[in-house]
């Protein structure tokens, strides 16, 4: 492999690394962004659905009935 091809190689791999370390960043903020997102919906849910949940419990609710509304629930929140 001649000096010239040998560069060229070094100069494509450069490149390709670059545009790597470009869509790792934006999968990174697009993560922080997601977690964010996700740690304000259970802030919002929370409060609400722990004595919900128990009162469910106690009155021998079907809990997976009760765990269905609240991916309903989600579901109206996300859209």
């Amino acid at each position: 492999m001649s000096n010239n091809e040998l560069f060229k190689t070094i100069e494509a791999q450069g490149r390709l690394i670059t545009e790597l370390r470009e869509e790792n960043e934006l999968l990174r903020k697009e993560f922080n962004e997601f977690k964010v997102l996700s740690e304000r919906l259970v802030d919002y849910l929370e409060p609400h659905e722990e004595d919900h949940y128990e009162e469910c419990v106690a009155s021998d609710i079907d809990v997976s009935e009760h765990i269905m509304n609240v991916i309903k629930e989600v579901k109206t929140i996300i859209k």
